[in-house]
């Protein structure tokens, strides 16, 4: 047999020891790794939101020169800060035809889905739907599975009403029919067009604002004459080479041009352009690092309470180790039976904690149970992964080694005597007591963070 055969064979047989070892505490086995499968799977379910929502790119292309355009009104405190929907309609029209910062600024009706009622085909329901310019879709690099997007015209003051469904609407309401581009629907008493339906993997809705997917898109006439006009959302893409605070630059003198005009009423208002991420996760940003933290802290502690379980059992095998010693084992032996039988237990837990992790963020995107942005975006990943096997990885570790506390050699024929008692190791001791104190500190500190959040 070669050495890496007999190295394998070692390998297996320890974790097959391991095992067997475990089989006579089943209770505390069972304890052991449903604690760190729930706090395994907790902390791998807030990282990744933290990442899907705060790090992760939006699945739109180029979505780097992806920003805002949001409008504040000096009157009032409501509007003084970038919000979704703050624009008009003929701000809009004229920056479409008269900015050169952007080689595309798309826009929308509102800062979120509406509530549209679709009749003429079959039983009449509420569905969510969305009014957008013919440039937006296109500008999120949206595609179709049957018939067209939305074209220059169809947006028009004076176009007729057309509609593009989504892919899960197509299927649902309408069973996939293969002829659906060309049909009609009533919406809101209006005859419309189907003349597309969206492929599947558009995400607008679960990318850009918090809420239900969105089941029709509709046009947003803008027509550039009217006086005031509804407040949209407005979405621009930046020409290469063109920063921030250009586009800004080149939005303030268009809107004092804008406001010697016959729209004087804009002399209150200025424009913000905001990148595309730093606005959608604005409000959700410090609840989210909060949360992972919390959570970090609670698996923290969780870990220090597994580590004085472990010192007790320890502590009741100290003989069996000093046997083992005895009879020419060393040290490196012992630590490689001992963190064998942690890495059994923390991969058991950590496998089940990933798989909670998955449950869990599955659950969220069905039930929209949060209101957050980019909640649709949220899967198990790498990063998660790579995160929980880090974290068994030092568990095991640091699991494998408590049970050295308790192996000295210099007291090891002590503990072979007959009679002998099995007083403390002072390492032991000292590692049990500051499992403790780091228990009460980390519930010192979450309970001080609660009574801050709530202040």
């Amino acid at each position: 047999m070669t050495i890496d055969g007999s190295r394998a064979m070692s390998f297996w047989q320890t974790i097959r020891i391991a095992a067997r070892t475990w089989r006579r505490t089943p209770v505390l086995a069972a304890v052991i790794a449903s604690t760190l499968a729930l706090g395994i799977g907790a902390i791998s379910a807030a990282l990744t939101i933290a990442y899907s929502i705060l790090v992760q790119p939006f699945p739109f292309p180029k979505a780097e020169r992806l920003v805002w355009i949001t409008t504040s009104d000096s009157r009032t405190t409501e509007y003084r800060r970038p919000v979704l929907g703050s624009n008009r309609l003929p701000q809009v029209a004229d920056w479409q035809q008269n900015l050169t910062a952007f080689d595309q600024i798309g826009a929308w009706a509102g800062d979120a889905p509406d509530v549209f009622t679709v009749t003429g085909a079959g039983t009449p329901e509420r569905v969510s739907g969305l009014r957008v310019t013919h440039q937006l879709l296109e500008m999120l690099g949206a595609s179709v599975a049957r018939g067209r997007l939305f074209r220059d015209g169809d947006d028009g003051p004076r176009a007729a009403q057309t509609v593009v469904l989504s892919h899960g609407y197509w299927q649902r309401r309408f069973a996939a029919r293969a002829d659906i581009v060309g049909r009609s629907i009533t919406i809101e008493n209006a005859p419309h067009l189907i003349v597309g339906v969206m492929s599947p993997d558009f995400r607008m809705s679960g990318s850009l604002f918090a809420g239900a997917s969105i089941d029709v898109f509709l046009p947003l006439a803008i027509d550039g004459n009217e006086d005031i006009g509804g407040f949209i959302a407005v979405l621009g893409r930046l020409r290469p080479g063109v920063t921030v605070s250009q586009a800004q630059a080149e939005l303030k003198s268009r809107q004092s041009a804008l406001s010697l005009g016959k729209w004087s009423w804009m002399t209150v208002l200025a424009q913000q352009v905001t990148p595309l991420a730093d606005l959608v996760t604005r409000d959700v940003r410090s609840p989210v690092l909060l949360l992972c933290a919390g959570i970090g802290c609670v698996l923290l502690m969780a870990c220090a309470n597994l580590a004085n379980l472990l010192l007790v059992r320890a502590s009741g095998r100290r003989r069996e180790m000093q046997l083992r010693t005895a009879l020419g084992a060393s040290i490196g032996q012992v630590l490689g039976q001992m963190t064998a039988e942690s890495a059994v237990l923390v991969a058991i837990g950590g496998s089940a904690g990933l798989v909670l992790a998955a449950a869990t963020l599955d659950a969220l995107r069905r039930t929209n149970s949060i209101s957050l942005a980019r909640v649709g975006d949220v899967h198990v990943g790498w990063p998660a992964v790579g995160f929980a096997a880090a974290v068994c990885t030092a568990v095991t570790l640091v699991f494998g080694a408590v049970a050295l506390l308790h192996v000295r050699r210099r007291n090891m024929l002590d503990g072979l005597r007959p009679h002998a008692g099995f007083t403390s190791e002072p390492r032991a001791v000292f590692a049990q007591r500051l499992a403790l104190v780091t228990q009460v500190a980390v519930v010192i500190v979450l309970t001080r963070a609660d009574c801050c959040c709530e202040a």
